[in-house]
């Protein structure tokens, strides 16, 4: 059984006091406030579920446990009938769904306490049902798109996540003669996530882009005849079998027998039609022909089509596409995309691509820094030799051609400069600050190289920024770069840059860092802020990461938490 301090709370908002009928409260519910005990979330409430109901009006300050439909005067009814409740207090109510299958998909809620009834909730039991149907011809070898027709007008577009595979919040399951079928395995690229919310929906920009799913790009058909298909959309990313948020009806669809190959045609550079249409079709049957169309598209403008296109070479086996993608960067120059993949060819792969670091083509340029990374990072299999080709390239690009970069590419730069305990890099690597070049990221990479006398150098660059606009995040990185590589060397003049410093973001970091080594003038800073200060709000939340029982202090309470550290 639940009790009142093992339910998790999400998003509550106390509401003002009720009106008060003869005496007692009427009792109230919080929107939001319905919160199911096996997730953080609002959600469904199947049959059994444990779930709160956050309002007021309820039962005892002290507390109440139930054992039936009642507890201390209070009662929960759906549809007019009295459930089960475990506990309740004057804010707080833990009850449990009947084991019955719901009549209906929504229910209303109430709560009544003392006789007096709240105003209805609406409570939905069952999920929302989704429409599936074939779209198009569906073929052995072939794509197999799926129609999708989402309640209350929603709609969706494809791809919503970073992968061809990921559907999102959304999962299929097929079977056929009532026997599941295995989906395709997938590699664990940890490159989705980059939707919104679930069930949000993505839009690529294009009204014309329909509302489908590439099922194929899930299961390969290999046989023809009547397969069965259900969608399931959840609440969040992380597709909890508790989680339904919306499900379709098992849909019968025909697969027919594979049809003789015909020419691919135009290949469009748009890169919705791309993405959505194209290359997932290609997927369908991933032989050589398809492989070197998608190869093409590595190279493509858009770097969300350059994403899209070496993912989907995933469908493809290793032995097949590792040679090919050799070749073609041979050929055609470093694209940043694979080179990653490509890790355990490095010294193939590295030698060539760092020598497109001066090319005027923004792909082969972020090929180039894509493959110094490579081959500077830890674990890479390299020779001394090539290792000290790439710093030399990296060095003399940064040393005459940096302000040419875009400025993503200028902090790339700079990175890989401050993984480069040379002398020489330390001398650029301040040449470009005292420049202006590479911003932030600059410092922290002078930083990295752990030089202690740099520490007064550091300090002296960022009291001499100007305080900038409002809101402005200025240098904000240094302050712990510097404490990360200093350590308590670091702390006195963190206090410098904390007391001189005209740009408040930059103070309020070192404030950040002096607490997080149990320094007093962080604590004071902290202090100062809460008693009114414009940034208030930031260090609150600063504050509250670093000691998570501030969260639920008022001021007063947290200056006298802070003034005891």
């Amino acid at each position: 059984m639940a009790s009142d301090n093992k339910m998790q709370i999400r998003g509550l908002l106390l509401l003002a006091l009720p009106i008060l009928a003869f005496g007692q409260a009427v009792p109230t519910i919080n929107p939001d406030g319905i919160v199911r005990a096996d997730t953080p979330l609002p959600g469904i409430l199947p049959p059994g579920i444990v779930f709160s109901i956050w309002g007021h009006g309820y039962g005892p300050h002290a507390g109440c446990k139930g054992a039936g439909t009642e507890a201390c005067g209070v009662q929960v009814l759906i549809d007019g009938a009295p459930i089960e409740v475990q506990y309740t207090n004057d804010v707080l109510i833990n009850a449990r769904m009947p084991d019955a299958a719901p009549a209906q998909a929504v229910s209303k809620l109430v709560v009544v306490s003392n006789g007096l009834r709240s105003a209805p909730v609406d409570v939905r039991r069952l999920p929302e049902t989704a429409l599936i149907s074939l779209d198009g011809v569906a073929r052995v070898d072939g794509p197999v798109w799926i129609h999708v027709e989402l309640p209350r007008s929603l709609g969706l577009s494809y791809p919503s996540m970073g992968l061809p595979w990921d559907f999102a919040c959304g999962g299929f399951e097929v079977r056929r003669d009532g026997k599941l079928i295995a989906p395709m395995a997938h590699p664990q690229l940890g490159m989705g996530g980059n939707g919104p919310s679930c069930p949000g929906i993505v839009r690529l920009g294009d009204a014309n882009v329909r509302s489908r799913l590439p099922l194929h790009l899930q299961y390969r058909f290999s046989e023809p005849g009547i397969y069965e298909v259900r969608l399931t959309h959840y609440g969040s990313f992380a597709r909890r079998a508790n989680d339904v948020r919306m499900q379709s009806a098992w849909t019968r669809i025909e697969v027919l027998p594979a049809a003789a190959k015909t020419a691919i045609g135009a290949h469009p550079q748009e890169p919705a039609a791309v993405v959505s249409d194209f290359l997932p079709n290609l997927v369908a049957r991933p032989d050589d022909e398809n492989l070197s169309v998608v190869l093409e598209y590595l190279y493509h403008a858009s770097a969300r089509v350059r994403s899209y296109a070496a993912a989907v070479l995933y469908y493809w086996p290793d032995a097949v596409v590792e040679p090919r993608l050799i070749e073609t960067l041979r050929v055609n120059g470093p694209t940043p995309v694979v080179m990653e993949r490509l890790r355990s060819r490095a010294s193939e792969m590295v030698p060539g691509a760092i020598e497109y670091f001066f090319s005027d083509d923004p792909v082969l340029f972020q090929g180039a820094i894509a493959a110094a990374r490579v081959a500077l990072a830890e674990g890479t299999q390299i020779d001394q030799q090539l290792r000290a080709r790439v710093e030399e390239r990296l060095i003399s690009f940064a040393s005459g051609s940096l302000g040419r970069a875009d400025p993503q590419s200028a902090v790339d730069v700079t990175s890989l400069l401050g993984q480069i305990h040379t002398q020489r890099a330390h001398e650029v690597l301040w040449n470009l600050a005292d420049h202006h070049m590479g911003g932030d990221q600059t410092l922290v990479a002078i930083a990295w190289h752990k030089d202690p006398k740099d520490l007064p150098r550091i300090t002296e660059f960022l009291l001499a920024q100007p305080a900038g606009e409002k809101g402005d995040q200025v240098f904000t990185g240094e302050p712990y770069a510097m404490r990360n590589s200093f350590g308590d060397a670091a702390l006195p003049w963190l206090r410098t840059i904390l007391e001189k410093a005209r740009p408040v973001s930059l103070r309020i970091r070192c404030a950040e860092e002096l607490m997080r080594a149990n320094d007093p003038a962080g604590f004071a800073f902290a202090i100062d802020a809460i008693g009114g200060r414009e940034w208030k709000a930031d260090v609150r939340s600063i504050v509250s990461n670093l000691f998570p029982d501030a969260r639920k202090m008022s001021d007063a309470e947290l200056v006298k938490f802070l003034s005891s550290r």
